[in-house]
């Protein structure tokens, strides 16, 4: 059932070695234990004979069983609300969390994985008991038990896992002698896998408590900060992301009109004393669309070639334009290149470069100019 191999650690002869891997060997009621050594542990003296102590971390199996019957309930819930076409597609279970993979052709809503937990939780808390069996696999079908397909089981015997009233499975795992042991119940996730298929990520008892713990602390902060109720918290969360938004779009709109006006006085900087008509400048607080708007500005009153760049520190962003009429005269790829002479990165279509790097210098401005001025 996807179950995880139980940790722990074996000791021989006073040595204590942590078991990293497990594999059975041999009979069924008599198997070796593998153990793999960690890179710096070393196997102490031991014998044919000699008596190993197997001890099981034991809240790390009680986690996991916890996990493993959940996982029962989750799928019993989803065949109720969903329909049996939402079969089991594979499956983790340890002691942090579950992991089911289900198929289902579309996304469940907030308020149907609502209802699938709590029924799940529901059936926690009768605390119902378990009653594990083996029989025959013609009478667990009879009985309308869950089987696999793909699985192979022994015709003659095979192990039921029932939650009376419930659900009924085939597993081979480890699970509650009550659905109580589990405490709670809380999905996490539930995404998309491939076409048809769907993974749903889930936690119980002391995970889920702690999700709890840890949610409820945030939203308690949230609402002190923004002296809400913590019924609230959403609606003032979502007023103020409104009006965020609003601020940034007034903020956008200032740019714009101080771009406009940036363009305006840059207009009467423009070189056309050679054949290209150039200007190449540093602005203050632009983003790319800012200088975009004002590189398209620019060669609106004068085609020609407009390098427009703002810093921040260290670094810069940059835009380089080339009108139309003159891309025979400034060859992009040589212009790519002088530009990652110097410390830019940038790409874009012949015309248009759009990139940043090191912040935009004196010196660099004169280079470039004399580097276009070259050319016409």
């Amino acid at each position: 059932g996807g179950q995880v191999n139980d940790n722990g650690v074996v000791t021989i002869n006073h040595h204590s070695y942590h078991v990293v891997d497990l594999k059975k060997v041999g009979a069924r009621f008599q198997p070796a234990i593998a153990i793999k050594l960690k890179p710096v542990e070393t196997m102490g003296h031991c014998a044919v004979g000699d008596t190993a102590l197997c001890q099981v971390d034991e809240q790390a199996r009680i986690d996991t069983v916890r996990n493993h019957t959940a996982t029962h309930m989750l799928h019993a819930a989803l065949h109720e609300f969903l329909g049996k076409q939402a079969q089991q597609a594979g499956s983790v279970v340890n002691k942090d969390y579950l992991r089911f993979d289900y198929t289902h052709h579309e996304a469940l809503s907030p308020e149907m994985i609502k209802k699938v937990e709590d029924r799940v939780n529901e059936k926690i808390w009768e605390n119902i008991a378990t009653d594990i069996f083996t029989t025959t696999l013609a009478k667990a079908k009879d009985r309308g038990v869950t089987a696999f397909f793909g699985e192979k089981y022994n015709p003659e015997s095979v192990r039921v896992v029932s939650i009376p009233g419930f659900s009924d499975e085939l597993c081979g795992g480890t699970h509650a002698q009550s659905t109580g042991i589990i405490g709670c119940f809380k999905i996490v996730s539930d995404t998309a896998l491939a076409t048809g298929t769907r993974r749903m990520v889930a936690v119980t008892g002391p995970k889920a408590l702690e999700l709890y713990q840890n949610t409820y602390r945030t939203v308690k902060t949230i609402s002190e900060q923004f002296k809400a109720k913590i019924e609230e918290v959403a609606h003032v969360v979502a007023k103020q992301g409104e009006a965020l938004q609003a601020s940034q779009r007034s903020l956008k709109q200032a740019k714009k009109q101080l771009v406009a006006a940036s363009a305006s006085s840059l207009r009467d900087q423009i070189n056309t004393s050679g054949t290209i008509a150039h200007l190449i400048t540093v602005v203050d607080d632009a983003d790319s669309d800012g200088l975009r708007t004002l590189c398209n500005a620019l060669a609106q009153s004068t085609p020609g070639f407009y390098f427009v760049a703002s810093n921040s520190g260290q670094k810069t962003q940059f835009l380089a334009h080339t009108s139309k009429e003159l891309l025979e005269n400034v060859d992009h790829s040589a212009l790519m290149l002088f530009l990652r002479n110097n410390g830019l990165r940038g790409g874009g279509k012949p015309g248009t470069i759009q990139g940043g790097g090191l912040a935009v210098t004196k010196e660099l401005i004169a280079s470039l100019t004399q580097w276009i001025e070259a050319r016409g």
